[in-house]
């Protein structure tokens, strides 16, 4: 579904570039005559028309990109609730779930993330993860969000060849570039967790 999206938002753009070409094209020899001076050439309302199109597909991106997960997220609830039966999760996230590096056990994915005591839980759209509290290498850290313009993403370091996980927290987002807030609250919660006292029980595999 979130292909679809993007996919449409770059047909709009394309239709938009065309489109503004030939607008700021228009305005251009209108000022251009009214001003009596020479033309401005075809560089600037090129220029103008890339600018303005690309404005387009960022906004459309960044609102239509969070609509994809609104129905992974209420069709997998039960799935997550289902993993609280016998124990009550720490907390619980709706994210979008990548892999750091080349290669790695599992693949992106949009799923409830659970925060165990001595585990975290990620049922998703494709896949169920375990990873056991042992395996995780350090704290986890936000990447810079580019001065809101991009969504922000949390780094999980594991012991692992493939290094870690990186999620996108989507809890109450309205676009992509406003995770900042989810992420952060997430970030709390993992540290909280992993500065807490480790459980007596033993950890379940991989």
């Amino acid at each position: 579904m979130v292909h679809v999206l993007h996919l449409i938002a770059l047909i709009v753009g394309i239709v938009a570039l065309i489109y503004f070409a030939f607008a700021f094209r228009t305005i251009l020899e209108g000022v251009t005559i009214t001003l009596g001076r020479r033309s401005f050439g075809p560089l600037l309302p090129l220029a103008l028309a890339t600018v303005g199109s690309w404005s387009m597909m960022y906004l459309l991106h960044d609102k239509l990109g969070i609509l994809g997960s609104a129905r992974a997220r209420t069709v997998l609830l039960p799935h997550a609730e289902a993993l609280c039966t016998d124990e009550a999760s720490l907390a619980r996230h709706f994210v979008e779930l990548r892999v750091q590096g080349r290669r790695g056990p599992f693949t992106p994915d949009w799923g409830w993330l659970l925060v165990f005591p001595d585990r975290l839980e990620f049922t998703g759209v494709k896949q169920r993860i375990t990873l056991p509290r042992t395996l995780v290498a350090g704290s986890p850290e936000m990447e810079p969000n580019a001065k809101g313009l991009l969504p922000t993403w949390l780094d999980l370091p594991v012991r692992a060849d493939w290094k870690g996980m990186a999620f996108m927290c989507r809890d109450s987002a309205r676009s992509l570039s406003d995770t900042a807030r989810d992420a952060e609250a997430l970030r709390v919660a993992l540290v909280s967790w992993l500065r807490a006292p480790a459980p007596a029980e033993p950890q379940r595999p991989y």
